[in-house]
């Protein structure tokens, strides 16, 4: 990590070393840089906190990015209750918050990305963070996506005519490969048969399903396994 001053260095690697050992940790990449963001509010304070019950705590991850955590695998039990009491007003990742809430934030930034969207480039970033949480097995579209469906139509009425979006369905690896590829191909038709319904052009939309052939994490946590159950959106089509 990276922070702004030694002071906040110090104070770090203090705390940690008082709980885990010196021996038990590598400061490896731990850097000063005045020109690093100060960390989100209540960050340290609140870490401090969740220090205190990660006793025994040897494999897994917790990763922060700004106000977001982004992994924690493998935590106590005691420390997951006190990161969602204490962070529970940041993103969380899909192990803290569960697929609803995780989709739920998501679609949030989504939707605040697409009203300010003009060229086709920001519609298909802002879709690209929003998240379609299907039920086991579906293909319907849930009403907590609706909204994002709704303003993505809504601007893709707006752009060229000869554009062309690409609506990828992607899977994990649960289940046989052949079942994952219809399923992807279902879900990936169902967003473009919504998008359809709301008055995007037929020759704009394509729809494929990849199955589990193109995961962007491992398939091994459920963080990671929700995280490549997605649909996808590109310009164009194609490879």
């Amino acid at each position: 990590g990276v922070v702004p001053d030694e002071a906040r260095k110090k104070r770090i690697v203090e705390a940690l070393n008082a709980q885990f050992g010196a021996a038990n940790l590598s400061f490896e990449g731990f850097r000063v840089e005045p020109s690093a963001r100060p960390f989100a509010a209540g960050w340290w304070e609140n870490l401090a906190k969740v220090i205190s019950e990660t006793k025994g705590w040897d494999a897994g991850t917790l990763s922060f990015t700004g106000n977001t955590i982004t992994e924690a695998t493998g935590l106590p039990d005691q420390a997951v209750i006190q990161l969602k009491k204490l962070f529970g007003g940041w993103q969380l990742p899909f192990s803290l918050a569960g697929a609803e809430s995780t989709a739920n934030q998501a679609n949030l930034e989504a939707l605040d990305k697409l009203n300010k969207a003009g060229s086709i480039d920001e519609i298909v970033a802002a879709l690209n963070i929003s998240i379609i949480n299907f039920a086991a097995g579906s293909s319907e579209i849930p009403a907590s996506a609706q909204p994002v469906i709704e303003k993505a139509a809504e601007e893709l009425r707006k752009q060229p005519a000869n554009i062309t979006l690409e609506i990828g369905g992607h899977t994990d690896s649960d289940g046989d490969n052949a079942s994952n590829l219809r399923l992807s191909r279902s879900r990936a038709d169902s967003v473009k048969k919504a998008l359809l319904a709301r008055g995007v052009a037929g020759t704009m939309l394509t729809a494929r399903g990849y199955g589990e052939t193109r995961p962007i994490a491992p398939n091994d946590t459920p963080d990671n396994k929700f995280r490549n159950r997605r649909i996808e959106y590109k310009i164009g089509s194609g490879n």
